[in-house]
Formats: structure tokens, sequence, C-alpha cells
């Protein structure tokens, strides 16, 4: 075909758009409505004359199948080819493709969320008609002006008989093939795991794998949050992958609203000193004397991190223990976490109430998943007294009530995150709700020894405690008091403790993150 040629009688080619093995790719006008569409041109040469009546039966039944999937391109209609053309299909038209967008270097979390959600739905629309796709590539996701992401191409599609669970023949690209793929025999996973090298791919700029161990590259280079997701997506024996695509849509979903809560709603506590500890007549020894610090800017959660967000994290780890440290309790029946099926989910209606029953283990595998860490004891209370100083509440000196904090059984549990006023940082629950658990070793004569400047009990830098905390076992501070502790117990200077394997219903805790690295 030629630029400016009339084919049909019906339409104008206007400009080629691709080449491949089996086809051409033309943008075009359909006259009589003035719509532009895209025409795949199919190559007689390219199809064996045996099969090709079946195969380009396949992606006219298959795309019929799915029209008018929102995530699938749709085909207006088949038209008979002529001369080096077998048959022209005539379809939506978006000049733009992931393969086009992905060469201008990694895609940032939202992207790759977004469209990664888009092809799972749409997978999940073809596996619910038995299809498989068997050539999920960049060069077949094609996109909309606003990045909707749709399949195209099921050129190589199998439609599965009712009688047969697997594919019989070899097909796709090799670059985006499942190991299974290449032995003929296989299943809709193959399209989930070549989803999943597309988006490694978008979000690290390199291929996973260089070579037949099976280890992922540059993982180090994916965002804390999708490596549990991309460490079980890309398994190479297909049990141990995502079963279908509406679990794995299901997992990219719970991983990134949890991100856009984690990521979204930190708040910058700025560089500064502050006056740490109590001077109250009632003031217990461990909050004495007041001393003078010095803190550097960090981040912090402006919320306690909630039941919805660890499961995210445990679904995304597929375990609630590690280093013989259990993460998570959940036998108790206050536990606002369960398991069932295999997959872990928040109890209708807690999905927003602060993690419980969570281990300082379990806290420090969540923050390092996250890319983030548990705030030091100095960093809490400094982002605790939101800008005040020598005050007994995140407040003030006022009296404290029911309306200012969740404490003293005044609701007999936890409340969902974000109920009560912030502070001056503008960060919420600063008081009561779920005692908070932060890095240091509890050390009741600490004030009295403490460095003047980022100080840490109980280890020689953060960053040591980063690396060895699966093997400590003194007692961890506690701090901010809970829904069941008098109003004593959710000032800011107060300190508690507990072992790093103990779990309760009223411990939770938030995280923090360096400013630089």
């Amino acid at each position: 075909m030629e630029i400016g040629e009339l084919i049909l009688d019906k339409y104008r080619v206007l400009n080629k758009l691709g080449e491949g093995t089996f086809s051409v790719v033309f943008s075009a006008r359909e006259e009589m409505t003035n719509r532009i569409v895209a025409i795949k041109a199919l190559k007689k040469a390219a199809y064996q004359p045996d099969r090709m009546r079946s195969r380009l039966a396949n992606e006219f039944q298959s795309m019929a199948k799915l029209a008018e999937h929102p995530n699938v391109v749709t085909i207006h209609t088949v038209e008979p080819g002529k001369d080096k053309y077998s048959a022209f299909i005539v379809m939506e038209c978006l000049e733009s493709s992931l393969d086009q967008l992905m060469r201008d270097g990694p895609m940032g979390l939202t992207e790759t969320f977004n469209i990664g959600l888009d092809i799972c739905r749409g997978l999940q629309a073809a596996h619910t008609q038995n299809i498989l796709h068997r050539d999920i590539k960049p060069q077949n996701i094609l996109l909309t002006t606003d990045k909707q992401a749709k399949i195209a191409d099921f050129g190589i599609a199998r439609i599965l008989s009712d009688a047969t669970e697997h594919a019989q023949t070899v097909a796709g690209t090799p670059r985006y093939m499942a190991p299974e793929q290449s032995s003929g025999a296989y299943d809709y996973r193959v399209d989930l795991y070549a989803t999943a090298l597309v988006l490694y791919e978008m979000m690290t700029g390199q291929f996973p794998f260089s070579g037949d161990d099976g280890e992922i590259e540059g993982i180090g280079k994916c965002p804390g949050v999708l490596r549990g997701f991309f460490k079980k997506a890309l398994q190479r024996a297909p049990k141990e992958r995502y079963q279908s695509a509406e679990e794995m849509y299901d997992a990219l979903d719970r991983i990134h609203k949890a991100d856009q809560i984690r990521d979204d709603d930190m708040v910058l506590i700025p560089a500064g000193e502050f006056e740490m500890g109590s001077d109250a007549a009632d003031a217990a020894a461990a909050q004495q004397p007041v001393h003078t610090v010095y803190v550097d800017a960090f981040y912090m959660d402006k919320y306690e991190v909630t039941n919805a967000q660890y499961v995210a994290f445990l679904n995304a780890k597929g375990k609630r223990a590690e280093a013989g440290h259990t993460w998570l309790e959940i036998e108790y029946e206050d536990a606002r976490i369960e398991r069932v099926g295999g997959v872990y989910r928040a109890t209708a209606g807690y999905e927003n109430h602060p993690v419980t029953y969570v281990s300082w283990y379990g806290a420090m595998a969540y923050a390092r998943w996250a890319g983030k860490r548990l705030p030091t004891e100095a960093e809490w209370e400094r982002a605790a007294r939101g800008g005040l100083r020598g005050k007994k509440y995140p407040w003030g000196n006022g009296r404290i009530k029911s309306s200012r904090a969740n404490y003293n059984s005044h609701i007999d549990g936890t409340t969902a995150v974000g109920n009560y006023p912030p502070n001056g940082y503008n960060l919420y629950d600063m008081a009561g709700n779920v005692w908070e658990w932060c890095l240091d070793e509890y050390n009741a004569d600490f004030y009295a020894i403490s460095p003047s400047q980022n100080p840490l009990s109980g280890a020689s830098s953060v960053k040591w405690l980063l690396d060895n905390y699966t093997g400590v076992n003194s007692s961890r501070v506690l701090r901010g008091g809970s829904w069941l502790n008098y109003a004593q117990y959710v000032r800011v200077a107060y300190r508690g403790r507990n072992s790093p394997t103990g779990t309760n219903d009223n411990i939770g805790f938030r995280c923090a993150r360096a400013v630089s690295p």
C-alpha cells in the first residue's frame, strides 16, 4: 500500500505505523465517516498456506470475543486482502506503544502501576474467554493519549477448548517467553510471566535475566514496594507465580493503594534542636533529665501504618515470618488481618485502622520493604511535639479529652487513622490509638549519657541496626501510648518498652525516611 492510496474504495492510507514479520500497520481515514483507523495488513508470505486460514480465524475470533473491552484494541471489521496481503484488519487507531514510551528510560511507579493494572484487566477478560495471548511484549501494548493501555495482536493467540488446559505449540517472542513456553506445554500463566517481564523492564530500564539461574538482576533499582511482587511473578516454576490475571491484578492493586498512602502521606520534619524529655512533677525517671538534642531533617509518615498497607506487604512477601521471627500474630480473635485461601486480607471495616499484633521485627521488615525505616526515639519525639517546646501533648498543655485522642478505652479499640486533629507538623495520632515502635534499644538511663546530635540507643549507627536487626534481642522503645492507656501514657515524653518479639492489640508503628540516602 502506498501513502495516499485509496484501498477497497473506503480507506485513504495516511501513514505507515510499523511493520513486523506477519503484518504491516498503517493509519488511514475512513472516507465515509472521516474516522481515523489503523489497518493491519497481513502478509501472505508470512503465513504457511495450510495454516493461514486457522491463524487468521484465531485472530478474528479472539478479537470478536473481546470486542469493546477497554483494555483490548477494538476491531471494527475485517476486509478481504489484495496483492501481497491476505486480509486487512481495520481497528481503532492508537499511534503510541509501550515500546516507544520505554525508549525514554525507566518509568515511574504511577505509570507502571496504571499500565500493569490495564494489562491485567485485558488478560483477565481474554483468559475468561479461554484465550491465551502468548506474545505479550511492549510492542503489543498500545496506549491512548492519556496512557490507557490496550493489548493488541492476538494473531498467535490460542483459544483453548473446554477439553484441554494446556497449549501444545511453541509461539511467542523468545525474549518475553516463560521458561515452560519453549517446551510447548503451558497455560495462561505464560501471559502473566511476560507481563511481569514487561513491567520490570519499564520500572528498571533493564531486563531481569541474562542467564538461566533465575536470579533477578538489578532488583536494587526497583522500588521496595514492588520487589516482592516481582520475586513472585518471575519465578521459573509456574506453580510459584501468580496463578491468574485476577490474582496478579489484585496484588498490584493492593500494593498500589498502599503505596499511594505511603508516598503521598509523608511529612518533612525540619532539622533542628528541641528539648527532649520532661521535667513535669509526675514524670518518670526514665524521661529525665531534659536535654537538648539536634536531629537532622527526615520524613515521617503522616499516619500510622494501616491494616491495608500491611496486608499488601504480607501478600507481596507471601509469608509473615522470617529469620525465626514472627512479624504478625493473626490467631487472636480481635486480630484484624486474616489469611483466606492463601491470601492475607484486612477484616472488612478495619482496612484503615492501624495494624496491631505486629512485632518490632515485623515493623522493621515492613519498613525495609517500603523503602523506609522506623524512626529513632529522638526523631519520634521531635515529630510528636509538632514544633512546640516543653509541652505535654502534641497540641500543647491543654487538657486532654476524648475529642483530641483515642485513649483511656473511650472507644475500646483502635480507630481509623486520621480521625483526630493533627499536630503542628500535620501528623495524626501521635497521642493514643496504638503504641509505635522505634529503632532504639530501651535504656532507662540513656538520657543521662545521650549524644546531643541524632542520638540512638543500643547501636553504633542507624545503618548498622538496619543491616543487623534480625539479630537484635534487647527491648525496644515504644512511644505515644494507645487507646487503652491513661492520659499520662500518651504524653509526648512518655517512654514505653517491649521485647522485639512482643505483640499486642494496642501496638503498631509508623515509618520514617532520611532526606538523603
